[in-house]
């Protein structure tokens, strides 16, 4: 029939599907996205965000991944129902100040590390006690074309097959991808592993939370300032009002901190999460076209520290990339952001500036007076400063104050005639004047040689 209607295919093959879904993120970028599940755990488990006692744990090597923790797990319903859907589902619950949402993180760095995944999880619901696994062969699953689901197996705690015997979960991943293996038997990559979730967890390990990786403790420096009665970080709040219902909370902070290159910069977090470390980009207004530009970063700005931090009880309004590694630049909220951003940083490198004058002329002026404010002011842990909203202030530039000459007096008698003769030579119109005039003289005849 001629105008007869007929369906034409345009389901994804798996494979195909697996390809794009793990193309453009890295390795070690896709191991965050199972930490961020457990810390949404921790979220739910502790309402004021006081992690003490949770921890995650995470081991790997050539043959095996294995990530555990002990923050609450999840539910049978919202495992059939949400966690194993590819994209957040209408209708799914979403976790306050989430970072993870089970969206595409879980499913994207299981499949990127291997070709075979186990998921258990323990998790007390409204008093009962459930417990799960499930259980994947890659290439079994993708045999199946049609079939998208995977199999979920309630399990009794003694029957745990991980010895899972608290609220919790723990994936594995086996059967892994040769660069995958390679990667995890290279002492270079965990190293950069464990900075990277350093950086990445800063705020939450800060709150008591414990993250290992291989049995060992990692560990992160609070984020701090320098302050003083003369030296006081810049600061600003601003809440932005959604097209929802929820805003979107920014707290900025401006100072500056240690002479450390490597560290300066803007420090950008989304819920918690590092998303922009050190950034001396674009991004956070360095070096850009057009007016109330700032300079290209340099040096000389090493003490410079900026932190930014959004919080929205509603993730999606965030300003962060799907793979939570930078900022959605297009956001409306962050462009509204980084203009605030900006004048506090011209703030802190307005003083920097007259620092760096004062010690490129300590040499002639001996005077330093910016610099010892420095050195007086004390390193703060930016929760337990007490800020007005207001830039960063510092002390001016001075100049240095003029020598004190000790002066005498000399007095001395002489004929009026020969006075009056002098003072006419040399065009003098006081006795005063003939005195200091032929001081003068005699000085520069005597020792002027010398000098």
């Amino acid at each position: 029939m001629p105008n007869e209607i007929k369906n034409v295919s345009a389901e994804p093959t798996k494979d195909f599907f697996i390809s794009m879904l793990v193309k453009d993120i890295e390795l070690i970028r896709a191991i965050p996205d199972l930490i961020d599940n457990c810390i949404d755990g921790a979220i739910k488990l502790r309402k004021k965000e006081e992690y003490n006692g949770l921890w995650v744990k995470i081991n790997l090597d050539k043959d095996k991944f294995v990530i555990n923790d002990n923050c609450g797990g999840f539910s049978v319903d919202t495992a059939i129902k949400y966690a194993f859907r590819f994209g957040r589902p209408p209708g799914m619950e979403k976790t306050p100040m989430s970072i993870g949402q089970f969206g595409v993180g879980m499913k994207r760095a299981l499949f990127k590390m291997g070709g075979e995944f186990q998921v258990e999880s323990r998790h007390n619901t409204k008093g009962k006690q459930e417990h799960f696994l499930v259980n994947v062969d890659v290439d079994d699953w993708k045999n199946s074309p049609k079939d998208w689901s995977f199999k979920l197996k309630e399990i009794k705690k003694e029957n745990s097959p991980n010895g899972l015997n608290y609220n919790g979960t723990m994936v594995s991943v086996t059967k892994l991808h040769g660069f995958v293996s390679e990667s995890f038997d290279s002492e270079y990559f965990t190293t950069k592993l464990a900075r990277e979730l350093m950086s990445a967890y800063t705020i939450q390990m800060n709150k008591g939370l414990q993250l290992f990786l291989n049995d060992v403790p990692l560990h992160s420096d609070s984020l701090k300032l320098l302050s003083s009665f003369q030296i006081k970080p810049g600061y600003n709040k601003i809440r932005y009002k959604s097209k929802d219902s929820e805003n979107v909370e920014v707290e900025l902070y401006a100072g500056i901190s240690e002479r450390e290159p490597k560290n300066a910069g803007w420090y950008v977090f989304c819920n918690g999460r590092m998303v922009l470390e050190s950034d001396k980009s674009e991004y956070t207004g360095w070096g850009e076209e057009g007016e109330d530009t700032l300079p290209q970063y340099h040096n000389n700005y090493a003490r410079f520290r900026g932190y930014a931090f959004f919080t929205s009880k509603d993730a999606s309004l965030l300003p962060w990339n799907t793979t939570k590694t930078g900022i959605d630049s297009d956001s409306s909220i962050y462009k509204a952001v980084k203009l605030e951003i900006k004048k506090m940083t011209s703030s802190v490198l307005s003083f920097l500036k007259n620092l760096e004058n004062e010690r490129a002329n300590f040499e002639q002026t001996n005077w330093n007076p910016l610099q010892k404010g420095v050195e007086n002011a004390q390193p703060k842990n930016i929760a337990e400063l007490r800020l007005d909203k207001a830039l960063f202030s510092a002390p001016k530039p001075s100049s240095p104050p003029r020598p004190k000459i000790k002066i005498a007096n000399i007095t001395y008698s002489k004929p009026k005639k020969i006075i009056d003769q002098l003072k006419e030579k040399y065009n003098l119109n006081s006795n005063k004047a003939l005195g200091e005039y032929t001081f003068d003289y005699f000085y520069k005849l005597e020792f002027e040689d010398e000098e």
